[in-house]
């Protein structure tokens, strides 16, 4: 699940605890990636393997089969929320170029390889670089979507309610729009450009 698209919800309701796992985490890698100069990424792989307690990621579904789930959201709103996120949690800032002062541009522009702008499309990618994915929930129509979801896979279960608890949510309310400029938007059609063409979010001009 990318960052800021209600992933912890989602998890939370199935009581697993790797939120923001990409397709690659739970796929493992072999000779051949490494071969085809994936080592870096290979590395890092076996790095957060090793160094973070991993839980099974499993859900109980009618047939035995790997369902691959993925939750998305607008680039902007998702910008934008990252940035609040960050501006109100310390340790994330520990990661960041930030200051308090910080516009939303400036803090775009400073940590463009952030973890809160990857593409959400990246997440969905195995080691071949296949895209991958059988459900996408749209932050935008999340219950409906997830409904949808559950209703599809017939899940045995006895009871479920099919509405997600929110968490992590920003204690503030605010318009996006409020902080977008031209540059801001230019510099995120520039990063997220593949989120737009692949699922189908309008760019602003």
């Amino acid at each position: 699940m990318p960052y800021k698209t209600a992933g912890k919800a989602i998890c939370n309701h199935f009581n697993i605890s790797n939120i923001h796992t990409s397709l690659k985490d739970i796929e493992h890698s072999n000779l051949k990636n490494f071969l085809n100069f994936q080592f870096k990424e290979i590395s890092s792989y076996y790095y957060r393997l090793i160094m973070r307690k991993k839980t099974k990621l499993t859900i109980f579904c009618k047939e035995s089969k790997n369902i691959h789930i993925g939750a998305i959201r607008n680039p902007y709103t998702r910008s934008v929320s990252w940035f609040q996120d960050v501006k109100r949690n310390k340790f994330h800032q520990k990661y960041h170029k930030y200051n308090s002062e910080m516009s939303f541009f400036d803090f775009l522009f400073f940590n463009q390889k952030s973890t809160g702008f990857r593409t959400q499309k990246s997440y969905f990618l195995d080691w071949n670089n296949q895209y991958k994915i059988d459900y996408l929930i749209r932050f935008e129509n999340i219950d409906n979507d997830f409904e949808n979801f559950i209703n599809k896979e017939k899940f045995y279960l006895k009871e479920f309610n099919y509405k997600i608890k929110k968490t992590n949510q920003n204690p503030f309310k605010y318009d996006y729009r409020d902080f977008l400029c031209t540059e801001s938007v230019n510099l995120i059609n520039k990063l997220q450009k593949d989120d737009f063409s692949y699922f189908g979010y309008k760019k602003l001009a």
